[in-house]
């Protein structure tokens, strides 16, 4: 997650500057070091300090994490294909992902969003503790979206993916399910999937989980 650069005494502006250059022009490296320190961080940082302002006991277990905090874990890298948590500059490229023909077809709602709708719905969604988005990319190049909302009273995550237009057909979305599944095999994981979308339900079967309904498939904590 770092770029070692020697002794601090003796690192000098030049040094500094090829290193910053060279990172820049490696995305790969790039995604790998970001990937790599999100694993090393949690993202409690906030909710330590708030503790210790509210003189209140913080836990460091699961059940002390937010629910967005726990669905962090399925960011990471492997061979190729990685996840990371969304952010705000990915506003506009899940818009673009959802306005490709068809991309919707199969959702609740198959209509696209207007720009100054998915602007809003995105703004609420980084903040919301219950929701989390992940990016994915294949190769460096963006190649999708998955998002995991949590239902407290049923006890798990709904998951929902989108995979890009140039992605789809090349087993993304069954190697994203499969390793959001692995990474978050303390948790159960379940996704409403159209009968009508055969490719998803298939990706969703290859990934491990079960079809305990001609449109829902899931996968239970282990």
């Amino acid at each position: 997650a770092c770029i070692p650069l020697g002794d601090w005494r003796t690192v000098d502006e030049e040094r500094w500057g090829s290193a910053i250059a060279a990172i820049a022009r490696d995305r790969d490296a790039l995604i790998r070091m970001s990937t790599v320190a999100a694993g090393l961080c949690d993202g409690l940082g906030v909710e330590r300090i708030a503790a210790l302002l509210g003189s209140r006991d913080f836990e460091t277990s699961e059940t002390g994490r937010t629910r967005r905090g726990i669905a962090r874990q399925a960011e990471g890298y492997s061979e190729g294909l990685s996840i990371r948590s969304a952010a705000p500059a990915d506003c506009r490229t899940m818009f673009d992902f959802q306005c490709e023909p068809g991309a919707r077809a199969h959702f609740r709602n198959p209509e696209p969003p207007t720009w100054e709708m998915h602007e809003k719905w995105y703004a609420e969604t980084m903040v919301r503790e219950d929701r989390w988005i992940g990016m994915v990319y294949l190769d460096s190049t963006p190649a999708g979206m998955i998002r995991l909302d949590w239902h407290e009273e049923d006890y798990w995550f709904e998951v929902s993916i989108l995979i890009s237009g140039t992605s789809r057909g090349r087993g993304v979305g069954r190697a994203v399910l499969s390793s959001v599944r692995e990474r978050l095999k303390k948790w159960t994981l379940l996704a409403e999937v159209s009968e009508a979308n055969a490719p998803s339900q298939r990706a969703f079967a290859a990934a491990g989980f079960a079809r305990i309904a001609p449109d829902i498939f899931i996968a239970r904590a282990r």
